[in-house]
Protein backbone atom coordinates (compact mmCIF):
# COMPACT_ATOMS: atom_id res chain seq x y z
CA UNK A 1 0.00 0.00 0.00
CA UNK A 2 1.68 3.47 -1.18
CA UNK A 3 2.23 6.29 1.52
CA UNK A 4 2.03 8.71 -1.06
CA UNK A 5 0.11 7.22 -4.44
CA UNK A 6 1.93 7.08 -7.09
CA UNK A 7 4.96 8.40 -5.77
CA UNK A 8 6.22 6.97 -2.57
CA UNK A 9 5.70 3.69 -1.66
CA UNK A 10 6.29 1.65 1.83
CA UNK A 11 8.18 -1.21 2.17
CA UNK A 12 7.64 -3.13 5.21
CA UNK A 13 10.55 -5.47 7.38
CA UNK A 14 9.67 -8.43 9.25
CA UNK A 15 5.70 -8.46 8.76
CA UNK A 16 5.66 -6.11 11.18
CA UNK A 17 3.16 -4.26 9.37
CA UNK A 18 4.78 -1.13 9.96
CA UNK A 19 6.15 0.74 7.02
CA UNK A 20 9.65 2.42 7.20
CA UNK A 21 8.48 5.88 6.33
CA UNK A 22 6.43 5.27 9.51
CA UNK A 23 9.76 3.75 11.45
CA UNK A 24 11.82 6.27 10.53
CA UNK A 25 9.76 9.38 11.62
CA UNK A 26 9.38 7.76 15.08
CA UNK A 27 12.93 7.22 15.11
CA UNK A 28 14.54 10.37 14.00
CA UNK A 29 11.70 12.12 16.09
CA UNK A 30 12.15 9.72 19.09
CA UNK A 31 14.79 11.12 22.16
CA UNK A 32 15.83 7.65 23.13
CA UNK A 33 16.33 6.28 20.34
CA UNK A 34 18.33 9.15 19.39
CA UNK A 35 20.48 9.00 22.83
CA UNK A 36 21.33 5.59 22.34
CA UNK A 37 22.52 6.09 18.59
CA UNK A 38 24.18 9.32 18.76
CA UNK A 39 25.98 7.45 22.01
CA UNK A 40 27.12 4.33 19.44
CA UNK A 41 28.30 6.64 17.12
CA UNK A 42 29.67 9.50 19.36
CA UNK A 43 33.14 9.18 17.83
CA UNK A 44 30.88 10.75 14.44
CA UNK A 45 29.96 13.69 16.80
CA UNK A 46 33.19 14.38 17.45
CA UNK A 47 34.82 13.99 14.03
CA UNK A 48 33.27 16.80 12.34
CA UNK A 49 34.91 20.20 11.85
CA UNK A 50 32.55 22.12 14.80
CA UNK A 51 31.70 19.21 17.00
CA UNK A 52 28.23 19.19 18.85
CA UNK A 53 27.02 17.58 21.80
CA UNK A 54 24.93 14.84 22.25
CA UNK A 55 22.10 16.91 23.32
CA UNK A 56 22.45 19.53 20.52
CA UNK A 57 22.46 16.77 17.88
CA UNK A 58 19.24 15.26 18.86
CA UNK A 59 17.28 18.93 18.87
CA UNK A 60 18.62 19.17 15.46
CA UNK A 61 17.67 15.65 14.02
CA UNK A 62 14.13 16.41 15.26
CA UNK A 63 13.92 19.62 14.20
CA UNK A 64 15.90 18.33 10.38
CA UNK A 65 13.30 15.07 10.85
CA UNK A 66 9.75 17.22 11.39
CA UNK A 67 10.92 19.76 8.55
CA UNK A 68 11.67 16.82 6.37
CA UNK A 69 8.10 14.99 6.77
CA UNK A 70 6.24 17.62 7.00
CA UNK A 71 7.66 19.06 3.34
CA UNK A 72 6.83 15.43 1.69
CA UNK A 73 3.44 15.30 3.03
CA UNK A 74 2.37 18.82 2.15
CA UNK A 75 4.16 17.88 -1.56
CA UNK A 76 2.76 15.02 -1.42
CA UNK A 77 5.86 13.48 -2.85
CA UNK A 78 6.22 15.45 -5.73
CA UNK A 79 9.45 16.55 -6.83
CA UNK A 80 11.44 14.23 -4.28
CA UNK A 81 14.44 15.42 -5.83
CA UNK A 82 14.39 18.90 -5.01
CA UNK A 83 14.34 17.21 -1.03
CA UNK A 84 17.61 15.00 -1.87
CA UNK A 85 21.15 15.13 -3.45
CA UNK A 86 22.27 11.76 -5.25
CA UNK A 87 24.77 9.97 -3.14
CA UNK A 88 27.21 9.87 -6.79
CA UNK A 89 27.80 12.35 -9.63
CA UNK A 90 27.06 9.64 -12.40
CA UNK A 91 24.63 10.94 -15.29
CA UNK A 92 20.80 9.60 -14.60
CA UNK A 93 19.86 7.40 -17.56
Amino acid sequence: MPVISDRLFRVEYDGNGKNIFDVQYENWTDTEWLFDFFTEFKRDLEAVDAPISLKRAIKLTIDDADRLFELLNENDGANLSTFFKPLDKRKKW
